[in-house]
């Protein structure tokens, strides 16, 4: 029996720039590439549809980077990288607990040349709803969205307020989680699907040979740590995840933490999302299938005043403890 360990992690290259938190998905799927293997993970290939894609280049697996807080289609990928499997090529898969324990279900047998890497899930929103949003925002701002990078680290450091960056036909434009209604119901728990918030995943038990995730909590644990370019929790919960990361040490930065000092600041290595009676009425409005301009009336983001209000007391609470 393997005993699980943690650690904070951070990938070494510049492509950590391009990576949501530590890059650590990214150290090992560079190393399945560089053996000629492939990658499966989720990426915008037709935008607003999120669809896991197989990449075996580096070209390919930056589509894969970064955080996509929606549900995405998946099943389609399983005959091929069986296929893949059964011809004794290397594979990753990456995706959300339930996402691997599919791919593990249909599978049936434990392939020596499959590596899974599952994330720490928050919980999956419709595909449906996230259109509708699309939808909204474009006619709000009278141009066709093409890409939207959650946390973008060209719009924030990792360890400051979130934002996300939107690529536009008219050019980038970057929003503030709390001013986006999208975003915010997301990091408030209001849009998962109804099964997330009972998700008998969201515990230490992983089904993933590795678990990555955001170290929050990071900068009080080891203010040491580079953490500002972004900090992974990573979890080795199989021989065979140990295996792998023996192969990629030297791309990462580690330090070994005690997984109750990860778990303390993160929830969903403890408990699923605690339901919301506005998650309610806004499926209750997507299944009415109204639109986002509607639904946005049970979604309490902050106005543009209130943002612009809180932005002013930090920066006065900034100034004073200061002088």
């Amino acid at each position: 029996m393997f005993n699980q360990e943690c650690y904070c992690a951070q990938y070494k290259g510049p492509e950590l720039a391009k990576s949501t938190s530590g890059g650590v998905f990214f150290a090992f799927s560079k190393y399945v590439i560089e053996q000629g293997g492939a990658v499966y993970g989720a990426a915008f290939s037709d935008f607003p549809n999120l669809n896991h894609i197989c990449a075996e280049n580096i070209h390919d697996l930056a589509k894969i980077q970064g955080s996509k807080y929606l549900e995405s289609n998946f099943v389609h990928t399983f005959p091929e990288l069986k296929q893949r499997l059964e011809k004794n090529q290397l594979i990753l898969f990456g995706g959300t607990p339930c996402q691997v324990a599919a791919l593990k279900s249909f599978l049936k047998i434990d392939y020596p040349n499959l590596l899974t890497i599952d994330i720490l899930c928050h919980g999956t929103p419709s595909k449906k709803l996230f259109s509708k949003y699309i939808a909204w925002r474009e006619k709000k701002w009278n141009t066709r969205i093409l890409n939207f990078e959650f946390r973008s680290k060209r719009a924030h450091i990792w360890s400051s307020e979130q934002k996300a960056l939107i690529s536009t036909d008219m050019g980038e434009k970057i929003i503030p989680a709390v001013r986006d209604p999208y975003f915010f119901a997301f990091q408030k728990g209001l849009i998962a699907q109804t099964r997330c918030y009972s998700c008998k995943y969201a515990s230490p038990n992983r089904v993933g040979d590795i678990t990555a995730a955001d170290f929050w909590g990071i900068n009080t644990l080891r203010p040491n740590f580079p953490y500002e370019n972004g900090a992974s929790c990573m979890l080795i919960n199989t021989a065979k995840g140990n295996v792998f990361l023996e192969h990629v040490k030297k791309m990462l930065l580690l330090e070994k933490v005690p997984f109750e000092d990860a778990r303390k600041y993160n929830p969903h290595f403890n408990h699923p999302l605690k339901f919301d009676p506005i998650q309610k009425k806004i499926y209750q409005a997507l299944a009415d299938n109204l639109d986002f301009a509607q639904i946005i009336h049970f979604i309490p983001y902050k106005s543009y005043l209130a943002y612009k209000k809180s932005c002013l007391k930090k920066w006065i609470k900034q100034l004073i403890n200061v002088v």
